[in-house]
């Protein structure tokens, strides 16, 4: 059941209505879109995405919005850090507002804030109210991942709490092929420097890929270091026809110090520690070539230790989750597809600070839920699938969320109509309910959402080009918001009354060349209302040719509008960076890119007397060894 206690409400400013002239021009753009339909399919096969309905599903059958990013693509186009590569992802914006290079990080999808956003690592949920993801998104590399997904739009049904704004997927890559390895070494401005090791192959029934790292850069400020050893290891085995097993384990430990923006001379003012640690075991099972059943137990574990190097003052943070996930799909014919499954999550947490005096707290929570959704081919044109969810949390109560899409594939079927609608909900945290050293308000409701988006995909005759446009809104209820008294240096949570919204539209442009030797991305995103004073305006560009067998170069563009992130205003800022690959020898890869190319003077951050700048020019070189 749900929080019985009475909710205390404060005033919300009131709901602006979406401007109808902007409504008008996408149904336009929709219209338009659809003069481009050709008279037969496109040839190449359909790419396949796993995080929309929890099971491999061609994308044309999908009515959920959804993005998969290519890791080695990333890679080879110097995007390495994960914060960096969802920059790239329409709907999206990616920033580190709390400083540069190893800093915490945060993600905003569709006009929501971090702690909306549900995070998976190998199909483990890693997010939650009492687990902040903002390390984890900053520290965390790509190395060692095969994809990224990310799936946009309430999203509870499926993945449980957070999935308000949507949810992220990424997958450790597993090993194939003979026996290989790679070295690789790089360094460049700022006094960065970054060295990693990769194993990867088939032995018999055994694949296997590893890989260790670690790098370290002083920033463009004083006082700045940034220091982190990271893995990744991920070993499948194939026992028999149709049952594997395997385990994955990723992590980095990582140092941060963080100087005092409010000074001229930038001494340090503190230095961050985080370690970060996920493991998975799963074991899947195919029977009668109908029913295919997995069981993946993980654990995550997290901490944080933020010490002050000017007086005696730290905060420390530790978060642990345990995980059982047994999902099932189930074929029961062409027309007739049922993904369900139980999971069950527990969590640990607990803090210590000695800000505004000592305080302390030790929690633990566990819940348990169910879900079930069933993907009905209606014909060779019309996909629909409708799904619901109930879980029940100890220490808050119950949860019954519902999902529900649709996708239509005009003849010749290379345009696609899509629709999604479902609701979303977090669960208030620890310090929300109880505060910090026992201060409680027990009459904190969820926050619920209610979403839904429209859009239009469309594929070239050739497969060559890919476009989609996407108008959503989703409604929040009992938003939680915090108030800081300066008197009793406190800080209380209280539900927002009345509606929050989100909305805006979101468009992506993909073009490949018939010899695969030039690739292009844009993407744009407007928000007519957010949260957490977000740009209207943002988006990107990805352009990458291949010059010959040995050359490959390209650029990145990065647009950020104007903002505040709840502080004072700060300019637009557009960065510019630049990459290239050369392959000497059949064993020797040379690469060098160039971020902040035209050293662009812009800001993270600003409020509250301080000011947190970006990063300038900077120069990396670095080679790539095989063997």
């Amino acid at each position: 059941m749900r929080n019985l206690h009475p909710t205390r409400q404060v005033g919300a400013p009131k709901r602006a209505p979406y401007h109808p002239k902007n409504l008008a021009l996408i149904i336009l753009l929709w219209l338009g879109s659809t003069l481009f339909v050709f008279s037969r399919e496109p040839e190449e096969l359909p790419e396949l995405t796993v995080i929309a309905l929890r099971t491999p599903t061609p994308l044309n059958e999908v009515g959920n919005t959804v993005t998969r990013l290519d890791a080695d693509q990333l890679q080879q186009e110097g995007i390495l850090q994960l914060d960096e590569a969802l920059k790239y992802v329409p709907g999206t914006i990616s920033e580190s507002i709390g400083g540069q290079l190893g800093s915490s990080s945060s993600f905003f999808l569709r006009g929501t804030v971090t702690g909306q956003t549900h995070l998976r690592v190998d199909g483990v949920r890693i997010s939650g109210p009492n687990i902040s993801t903002n390390n984890f998104l900053g520290g965390s590399q790509i190395a060692g991942l095969s994809a990224i997904e990310i799936l946009r739009g309430p999203q509870s049904a499926l993945y449980g709490g957070d999935a308000i704004g949507g949810v992220i997927g990424l997958y450790t890559k597993k090993g194939s092929g003979d026996p290989s390895g790679k070295l690789d070494i790089s360094g460049g401005s700022f006094g960065t420097l970054k060295k990693a090791v990769y194993l990867n192959g088939e032995l018999e029934r055994l694949n296997y890929a590893i890989g260790l790292g670690s790098q370290q850069t002083r920033n463009s400020l004083p006082n700045n270091q940034f220091d982190q050893n990271n893995y990744t290891l991920r070993f499948d085995f194939n026992l028999t026809e149709n049952f594997d097993v395997g385990m994955t384990f990723r992590g980095f430990e990582s140092s941060y110090q963080r100087p005092d923006y409010r000074s001229e001379t930038y001494p340090a003012a503190f230095s961050d520690r985080t370690d970060s640690a996920i493991n998975t075991i799963f074991g899947q099972f195919n029977y009668l070539d109908f029913w295919t059943t997995k069981l993946t137990i993980g654990h995550y574990d997290e901490q944080y230790d933020s010490r002050s190097l000017s007086e005696p003052n730290s905060y420390l943070t530790s978060g642990k989750k345990s995980s059982i996930y047994w999902d099932n799909t189930l074929d029961w014919s062409d027309q007739h597809t049922t993904v369900a499954g139980l999971i069950y999550e527990s969590t640990d947490f607990f803090y210590r600070s000695q800000f505004f005096g000592l305080s302390a707290d030790h929690r633990s929570s566990n819940h348990w839920g169910l879900y079930l959704n069933h993907i009905l081919h209606q014909s060779e044109a019309l996909t629909l699938n409708s799904g619901i969810r109930w879980e029940e949390y100890d220490t808050y109560g119950s949860e019954a969320t519902w999902r529900t899409a649709a996708s239509y594939l005009l003849s010749p079927r290379n345009t696609k109509l899509r629709m999604s609608a479902g609701k979303g909900f977090r669960a208030p945290s620890f310090i929300e309910l109880y505060g910090f050293g026992g201060g409680s308000n027990f009459s904190l409701s969820a926050e619920e959402s209610l979403g839904w988006d429209l859009g239009i995909d469309h594929s070239s005759l050739d497969g060559n080009r890919h476009y989609s446009l996407t108008y959503f809104e989703n409604h929040l209820t009992d938003r939680i918001e915090s108030t800081w008294d300066p008197q009793s240096f406190s800080t209380s949570y209280l539900n927002a009354d009345g509606d929050s919204l989100t909305n805006g539209f979101e468009l992506s442009i993909k073009k490949t060349s018939r010899n695969d030797a030039f690739d292009t991305s844009l993407t744009f995103t407007h928000l007519n209302k957010s949260f957490s004073g977000q740009p209207k305006n943002s988006g990107s560009v990805r352009i990458s040719r291949r010059m010959n067998d040995e050359l490959i170069a390209g650029f990145n563009l990065h647009y950020l509008g104007q903002r505040n992130w709840g502080g004072d205003q700060l300019n637009p800022y557009l960065l510019t960076n630049l990459f290239t690959r050369y392959q000497a020898s059949q064993s020797l890869e040379l690469y060098a890119q160039i971020e902040n190319l035209l050293d662009k003077n812009y800001q993270y951050y600003s409020g509250f007397g301080e000011i947190y700048p970006g990063r300038g020019r900077a120069l990396l070189v670095g080679a790539t060894l095989s063997f």
